[in-house]
Order: structure tokens, then sequence, then C-alpha cells
């Protein structure tokens, strides 16, 4: 059947997973639903919930998991029982380490260590559970919190994707999380495979790094594309735009009288300067009738 679930095909599936039994408690959970009947929302936090994109036998879920959606339909659901060997492993005693309270404070920069707290080793990059602190030593293990347990999970087909622009959105989708695929372009010509990516993708961390191992992964899956090239698609800003500029204040009109003393406007100031300059004070003018007298010569009497 078209159907059917093969190795190699690429899914949307919902998935449920429990501990104890198909009624326990649930630690993943990819239907929105379902978390809020198992009370998992949490009220102003973003959650984000759909279902999870999965190219079969790629070991991107549990070999479990991998197993049962092999020969499942569209539609389907089932129910399975998975054991440790095929859930999360068998805990391995190697990945449990002890380190001296000091130690622990000075790599983890001070950090005071908690029972049941999860922590990532500098080093390796590790999550790491602390499961025990006694006589000044900190117990920390690095095996899955589900290790030697089985699982119950709850899997349903939602769709299947098909061709070769299926698989490919999918690759890229998994290896550029957070990008849409709707802001991708994908242009193939020839042996060479064009992907134009928007500029938010170089805010991500190790962006460059991610590139290669998406390029290196789609030429492993599609050998026919020799080369992979980038374009990162950056539109330039729009700049705001400037405000109306403010009306002018309204000029004096001809009908206006400029204050006592002031000349009408700047071409008059010249000539009244000279005219007030030409008029001398009543003080200065009978001083200079009083000098002139003084120095006229005495006419002769004849």
């Amino acid at each position: 059947m078209a159907d059917t679930i093969e190795n190699g095909n690429v899914v949307r599936v919902h998935l449920i997973g429990r501990v104890n039994s198909h009624d326990g408690p649930v630690f993943q959970v990819t239907d929105e639903a379902v978390a809020k009947a198992e009370g998992m929302v949490e009220e102003g936090k973003h959650q984000h919930y759909e279902p999870k994109l999965v190219i079969v036998g790629r070991k991107q879920v549990i070999e479990g998991i991998d197993e049962a959606l092999v020969g499942m339909t569209v539609g389907e659901e089932k129910k399975v029982e998975i054991p440790a060997e095929k859930a999360f492993g068998k805990a391995d005693p190697k990945k449990k380490m002890a380190m001296a309270f000091p130690e622990f404070r000075k790599r983890f920069k001070g950090k005071t260590p908690r029972v049941g707290e999860v922590v990532e080793l500098p080093q390796t990059k590790e999550d790491a559970r602390i499961v025990n602190i006694s006589q000044g030593r900190v117990i920390l293990d690095t095996n899955h919190m589900l290790a030697d347990r089985p699982v119950y999970y709850t899997i349903k087909v939602v769709e299947k994707l098909a061709g070769e622009d299926a698989l490919m959105n999918a690759i890229i989708e998994q290896r550029m999380p957070g990008i849409p695929a709707s802001d991708l372009k994908i242009n193939k010509a020839g042996n060479m495979l064009e992907i134009t990516v928007p500029s938010q993708i170089m805010f991500y961390q190790q962006s460059g790094f991610m590139m290669y191992l998406l390029a290196n992964e789609l030429q492993k899956e599609f050998s026919q594309y020799e080369k992979v090239r980038y374009i990162i698609d950056i539109e330039k800003p729009k700049l705001p735009e400037k405000p109306a500029d403010a009306p002018e204040a309204a000029a004096a009109t001809s009908t206006d009288k400029p204050a006592e003393g002031v000349a009408a406007d700047a071409s008059d100031a010249p000539a009244a300067e000279e005219k007030k300059a030409k008029k001398p004070s009543k003080k200065s003018s009978k001083k200079d009738a009083d000098d002139a007298g003084a120095d006229a010569p005495d006419e002769k009497k004849e």
C-alpha cells in the first residue's frame, strides 16, 4: 500500500512517552491537547507542540519507535512497550563520576550542588544528573535518566511526505531548527544545490558548522549534487520616514509697525545710524559754541 511506512520514508508522528505503564507519568509528548490534559502546559511559558518529523530508520528516534513505525499506515495509532535495550539503553557504571565538593564549585562557577539537578559538563557538554552528595563528594551520572527502564509509547502517524523534495526539506528542517521551511529557497542547477537562507542564520551559534553539516548530509543522501552553495538573503533595512517640517512662523506684514528706534528692515539700518550720528546733542552744541567764542580774535577798535 502507498501509505504503508517503510525505512527511509519521511513521516510526521505524534508521540506520547510514559514510564511504568501506558497510564503512567508522561515524560514526552508532541500533542498539545494531551499535554494540557496531563497538566504539562505552564501558563505564561512558551511551549511548542507539533508532530515530530522522522526519517524512518535513521536513528532519529529510539530504536523501538523506528521498528514500530515500519508497516504502520497514515492515521494509524499504536501502543508499544519498548525494553530498555531498545529505548534509552542499559546504565553504564563508567558514566558515573565522583567530584570533590570544592572542585565541583570551581568547575561550575561557585554553584551549590543539589540532588536531582542536571548540570552540563564543561568539557564534553554532556548532561549529568547529581545523584548523591556524601562525605564531601558530589556523585554525577551521565547515563540517561531512563536508562535500565522500559518505556511505553503511543505512536500515531499523522502524515507521510513523498518525493525528493520532502526528504530534502526534512533534512534541512532538522539541521536548521527554528527557521521555517517557507523562509528557505532551494534551487537545483545541474550538479549544484543552491540554498537561500534568511539573514537570521548569521545570529545562530556555530552557524557555519551547522551549514557544513547540512551540506555534507545532503550530498550523502543525494549523490548527484557535487556542490552546495549558500546565499544569505539580507534585505536593505527600511529607514523611518522623515516627519513633515514644522510650518515657519508667518513673516511680519508691511502694516506691522517697527518698534520705536528700530529700523523697519536691515536696509534702513545704515541710514538710520548715519542720521543719528549727524544730529548733535543739545549739550555738545552749546559747548561747541562756547569754544568757538573763546577762540575768536578780539575786534580792533578804531
